[in-house]
């Protein structure tokens, strides 16, 4: 999709689909006065509501992974809209005096694009990049929960309007916890009920990724309790995993399960990920999502649809930690960050080298702001910055058109209000997460409330120990560690990192050979991005 406002006020489209003096293009999925809309159907609703004029003012009312694009030919307005996260990305950018906006960066590189130094250093540090910057100078991305109307002024200049119609704020009310772990339940079901409606007029199976965790045996529950038929994957890397064990287990205790594939990241594995996975947005996000995207590709034609597992971990509040309440500065926050929300390679340079860490410090001081509530905006960076590009990157392609869509029941905007409205002890450790599960969402199949989630029981909850602190515990007295280990130690790190083509610019001391098998995908998303711009402008 690519759309073009020139000088001289005339609108180019490409894969837009038009009607009349109006273009259209959406994608995802929503949930609206519930009833779950995709496809022809949203598409449909989204027309019928600009036609009357009321599209914007439904925008809070639309819940659900979806981007809304309407071309107003006769008006010379584009609208914009995006969900709360900014699932589906769209960049823009100016060329030759022309302001063009493309779900597609690479038909906005210019002969001499270049990758930009405080980019490099956000994706090598945290995994992604920071803002509505890119990797690449001078393309910058539609912000997420916003409305946005591209126009002609009388000068023939197009002006751009933007309005932001949500912000997640953690108000830690007082409330029961019985009564809210009921609520919870009631209202899980109540949601998942329109989104299993809406998948059973999809034609295929379901694809749910199986973990150790609790989300995805979650969803898999959910989907076999309205008898649809479903396919299991599970990562792992090797026949010892726990990962794979749980998920063994969880898969043969659903009635509907009519497959459970496992692929064992080894060698062999890995190759196949690298040459044949389907790349996220490599300019914003570095993770390329080879566990959720690799085999709906090769499975698209039996798959209605992905169901992912992932929570992202703010609907439990576990990012929250008791010490939180304890912050009086932004250096106390970005001390948090650095230590456990980045990689092993930012930790390192963050204490070694004063460049990094002069630019990791300023990318998040400028996501911070200067804050009243300091937990407020690190929950905000957390959820929009780190988890939005982490996760939700890792499961919609930039091809994603040639995917199955892709479903994300935990992204719910009524559920993430109400934990929103939690009080702060609630959130801590998912205590009122895991209690409404065992107690009441899983109450009909004991089975699985049975089975270990990430190597412990699902009730009664862990308390007193928020997961940080558990690990150094585990670390300390030498048990309770999985064993597990990232990719095969046959892979040769150093035989790999010559196939790599960094940019000059990237100094020489962030590409430390040493943190090559846990920050790999980092530098292979630079590397790609790179090579990518050697491609279309050959020197």
């Amino acid at each position: 999709m690519l759309i073009r406002l020139t000088k001289e006020a005339a609108i180019l489209c490409e894969g837009v689909e038009n009607d009349n003096s109006i273009g259209w293009y959406c994608s995802g999925y929503f949930l609206f006065r519930d009833r779950f809309y995709t496809g022809k159907a949203l598409q449909a609703l989204v027309r019928e509501l600009y036609q009357k004029k009321e599209l914007s003012k439904h925008i809070e009312d639309f819940n659900g992974c979806y981007q809304i694009i309407v071309v107003d030919f006769d008006n010379l307005l584009v609208q914009v809209i995006q969900d709360r996260w900014g699932t589906y990305p769209l960049f823009y950018s100016t060329i030759n005096g022309d302001f063009v906006l493309s779900k597609d960066y690479k038909k906005l590189t210019q002969p001499h694009s270049k990758l930009t130094i405080e980019a490099m250093a956000e994706i090598v540090g945290f995994g992604h990049v920071m803002g509505d910057k890119t990797l690449i100078d001078g393309i910058r991305e539609v912000k997420p929960h916003h409305d946005y109307h591209f126009s002609f002024s009388e000068a023939k200049r197009v002006s751009v309007q933007e309005k932001s119609y949500w912000q997640y704020h953690l108000s830690f009310q007082k409330a029961d916890f019985a009564q809210k772990s009921k609520e919870f339940a009631d209202l899980w079901s109540q949601q998942m009920e329109i989104i299993c409606a809406g998948m059973q007029e999809l034609p295929g199976a379901a694809l749910i990724p199986l973990s150790a965790g609790l989300d995805s045996r979650l969803l898999a529950a959910e989907v076999d309790r309205y008898k649809m038929p479903q396919y299991n994957l599970t990562f792992g890397s090797g026949t010892d995993n726990l990962e794979i064990d749980t998920a063994i287990e969880v898969s043969r205790k659903l009635d509907q399960s009519i497959g459970h594939y496992i692929l064992n990241i080894n060698q062999a594995g890995y190759d196949n990920v690298m040459t044949d996975s389907h790349p996220t947005n490599r300019i914003t996000n570095g993770y390329f999502a080879e566990k959720d995207l690799w085999f709906p590709k090769k499975m698209k034609d039996n798959l209605s649809c992905v169901v992912s597992g992932h929570s992202g971990d703010f609907m439990a509040g576990s990012h929250l930690k008791s010490k939180m309440k304890l912050w009086k500065s932004i250096d106390q926050v970005i001390y948090y960050m650095v230590s456990f929300k980045s990689t092993p390679l930012c930790k390192y340079l963050f204490d070694n080298n004063s460049d990094f860490r002069e630019i990791i410090t300023e990318s998040l001081k400028k996501q911070l702001g200067n804050p009243d509530d300091l937990v407020n905006a690190f929950m905000r960076w957390d959820l929009e910055e780190r988890q939005r590009r982490y996760i939700m990157r890792s499961v919609i392609g930039e091809e994603h058109q040639d995917l199955p869509l892709v479903i994300m029941p935990f992204f719910d905007y009524k559920m993430m209000d109400f934990f929103a409205d939690l009080p702060f002890s609630f959130l801590l450790n998912t205590e009122l997460y895991r209690d409404s599960v065992a107690i009441y969402i899983l109450k009909d199949k004991p089975q699985l409330s049975a089975i270990k989630v990430n190597g412990r029981e699902l009730s009664p909850t862990v308390k007193g120990i928020t997961y940080e602190y558990y690990i150094k515990f585990c670390d300390y007295f030498n048990i309770g560690q999985k064993n597990t280990r990232v990719y095969d130690p046959s892979i040769n790190w150093e035989e790999m990192a010559e196939t790599l083509e960094l940019p000059h610019s990237i100094p020489e001391e962030w590409v430390n050979k040493k943190f090559f098998p846990s920050n790999y995908r980092l530098y292979y998303d630079i590397s790609e991005v790179n090579k990518e711009l050697k491609t279309i402008y050959p020197q």
